[in-house]
């Protein structure tokens, strides 16, 4: 959910060759990143734990699947939940730890106070929260470090997801610590530094990107799903989201706005999955590699899809969204320096 009216209504290389019809591809030398057609049930693991350090404290919920060894490094998806929502309620609704189960990776779910915001939203919208090595981006990679310190975390495959404001927080996340963070997902969220109603100039929010990327600069695989009919979240911001991010591509890529990374799709499909229609399209980069990817889900409220019937905002309809971002995550390793 969002944050109140008062802030808002809420907050190159990836992969290689041309691109095939999404999950035709597999994540460059780690195995399939397909998963299998029945997710397992989560057998693992669902453990609390607090962490305390200079910016606060927060409890956040670890998913350690059943297959874990603690001599092989594996894959860590950070979830952030949205307004009126904890991470326990997240962790029901994404069904997230049947995926984990099946793809043998451990996953984080923190866990806002409601000191910090009294409806429950992760502070995305703020300044002070926007800005790398402060505030609650500087809090959530506490959190992640700590789980890296201990349990066996692949470094080169740490990704952020979120769902509505915990979306928008996942995208500052990944603007404050793109060195941190191979790829992100955002589901129903907001450009980082814009609104909710996509009204900012591209232009605007791509310099807002690059220059709370810093020094640290590099261009974040993105997943964006949205549905046309979310009253809380416009289509439009999702598109904003888009813009800003392929925008920041372009400049990245070789120095200038020169549409060197091409704003339109190279592909457009139209698909159908448990009752709801939606366009999955695919950006690339000149050399068509895959920059990011975007879900249009037609029909869909301010809701998860693909999830829990028995949560709220969550409908067991439309594309498994825990299967499709796992399989973005996968393709997109962080390169190593």
């Amino acid at each position: 959910m969002p944050a109140d009216s008062a802030t808002d209504s809420m907050s190159p290389d990836a992969g290689d060759g041309a691109p095939d019809a999404p999950g035709d591809v597999d994540s460059g030398g780690a195995g399939s990143c397909q998963l299998p057609a029945e997710l397992p049930a989560a057998a693992g693991n669902f453990e609390r734990h607090t962490y305390a350090g200079a910016e606060g404290t927060r409890d956040y919920w670890l998913y350690v699947p059943s297959t874990y060894a603690a001599d092989t490094p594996h894959p860590l998806v950070v979830m952030i939940h949205g307004c009126t929502q904890t991470a326990e309620e997240l962790a029901a609704a994404t069904e997230y730890g049947r995926v984990a189960e099946a793809a043998g990776v451990l996953v984080v779910f923190p866990d806002q106070s409601l000191l910090a915001n009294t409806m429950g939203c992760w502070n995305w919208f703020a300044p002070a929260h926007q800005q790398r090595d402060q505030g609650e981006p500087a809090l959530i990679v506490g959190i992640v470090e700590e789980i890296a310190q201990g349990w066996s975390v692949d470094p080169q495959r740490i990704y952020m997801g979120g769902f509505s404001a915990g979306a928008s927080m996942a995208l500052v996340m990944a603007a404050t610590y793109p060195d941190r963070f191979a790829a992100v997902a955002s589901f129903a969220g907001c450009p980082f530094q814009g609104a909710c109603l996509g009204l900012e100039s591209a232009d605007t929010l791509v310099q807002s990107l690059l220059s709370a990327m810093g020094a640290q600069a590099r261009y974040v695989p993105i997943f964006v799903a949205n549905g046309t009919a979310d009253a809380i979240v416009s289509p439009a911001a999702n598109q904003a989201v888009i813009e800003q991010w392929l925008g920041a591509a372009d400049r990245l890529d070789d120095g200038a706005a020169n549409h060197s990374v091409p704003s339109a799709p190279a592909e457009v499909l139209s698909l159908s999955e448990n009752g709801l229609d939606y366009q999955h399209s695919v950006f690339v980069n000149s050399f068509g590699s895959r920059l990011a990817e975007r879900l249009v889900v037609e029909g869909l409220g301010h809701a998860w899809c693909g999830g829990s019937e028995e949560e709220s905002y969550s409908t067991e309809q439309g594309p498994n969204l825990g299967r499709e971002t796992y399989r973005f995550f996968c393709e997109h390793p962080l390169a190593v320096p």
